[in-house]
């Protein structure tokens, strides 16, 4: 089998068809264990220079900006409730905002684990999700299908048709998370610019019987002192709010 590179490297596209060089010794070496490797699954590899400029296709990739939408949460924020929930897989993320080691990504990219988290099963894995708004329906729906477990955040949105389904998964009670201005920041650094955003960590499940568990549990604890998701910003820690009603059952939430 035959291997042809495209690369806009000379030096590099120089190392490999020479199967070393005698400039760099860390080149040297990465070439010759490129070479070892291809030796012994006989695979033949020829590297060709092409400029950046011709490279329209990958190099656009490399070049791409910002996604709309593409955002990380503070890293304070992300330990306090990874120390309530387990979790081990970033399943929206990228190079620069993974909270985790191990992440998924939206395209191809270094050190992703798999790509696209929308189109392979995630029952059994313990994933994180802060997906762009306009995806929490499809992961609310794939949590329900493949009856996965997931803690998602979620902006505290009630007229949304995807909110009652929310509650409906909610297998622990929510946690908003505080405001701040580095709640939110971008690849640049900047802040979000809805500054008032009220966010929820989710915890949901698509087994019905981890669900009506919840439920059950929290079915004769109504307490006219519940406050709205809001007011537990300026409430004494400890109180609880309600997050919504599902099945005649408050759903309460506390302050991260």
């Amino acid at each position: 089998m035959s291997v042809l590179l495209f690369l806009e490297n000379a030096t590099a596209v120089a190392y490999i068809n020479k199967r070393g060089g005698s400039h760099s010794s860390r080149l040297n070496s990465v070439a010759l264990s490129l070479t070892n490797w291809c030796e012994l699954r006989r695979i033949i590899v020829q590297a060709i220079y092409l400029p950046g400029i011709q490279n329209c296709i990958a190099d656009a990739e490399s070049r791409r900006g910002q996604v709309s939408g593409d955002w990380m949460l503070s890293s304070s924020i992300f330990r306090a409730i990874a120390s309530r929930w387990e979790i081990s897989v970033d399943l929206f993320a990228s190079s620069w905002n993974a909270q985790l080691v191990k992440f998924v990504s939206w395209l191809p990219q270094p050190g992703a684990w798999r790509t696209d988290a929308l189109t392979f099963c995630l029952k059994g894995e313990k994933g994180y999700a802060f997906p762009p708004f306009a995806l929490i329906k499809d992961c609310l729906a794939k949590i329900r299908r493949e009856e996965a477990e997931l803690v998602l955040i979620a902006p505290y949105w009630p007229s949304q048709p995807w909110y009652p389904v929310l509650l409906e998964l909610a297998v622990a009670p929510p946690l908003v998370i505080p405001q701040s201005n580095d709640m939110l920041t971008a690849a640049s650094g900047e802040a979000h610019p809805m500054s008032s955003l009220l966010l929820l960590a989710w915890k949901l499940s698509g087994l019905g019987s981890a669900r009506k568990a919840f439920r059950l549990q929290w079915l004769t604890c109504w307490c006219r002192e519940y406050a709205d998701p809001h007011t537990l910003l300026i409430s004494r820690r400890g109180q609880a709010g309600v997050a919504g009603v599902y099945a005649s059952v408050p759903i309460p939430c506390f302050l991260l």
